[in-house]
């Protein structure tokens, strides 16, 4: 896709009514758990097939009071407190 690696704090600030978000096949390894905040309108996350080990729950709390549908690869391995997540099995390659 872009090539994207991180997406660092109140990246998408200014994007309040944005309501998906396709990160798929980028090279993400890192989300600053505030990276996500002010998507009050988000209904779709895509996160799969990048080099993410882990997602911080900060980020997807954020999210669940607006229960978006967030679809991550099964590579990240922290999985507890991520109610609203859907884990791709297997990876997509």
């Amino acid at each position: 896709m872009n090539n994207i690696t991180e997406l660092p704090e109140n990246v998408f600030r200014n994007l309040p009514y944005l309501e998906e978000l396709r990160l798929a096949g980028n090279d993400l390894s890192f989300i600053h758990p505030e990276a996500l905040s002010g998507l009050h309108q988000l209904k779709v996350l895509m996160l799969q097939n990048n080099q993410l080990r882990t997602v911080p729950s900060a980020a997807l709390r954020n999210l669940q009071s607006y229960s978006p549908y967030v679809c991550v690869s099964s590579e990240v391995s922290e999985r507890r407190g991520y109610s609203n997540v859907f884990w791709q099995w297997p990876p997509v390659t």
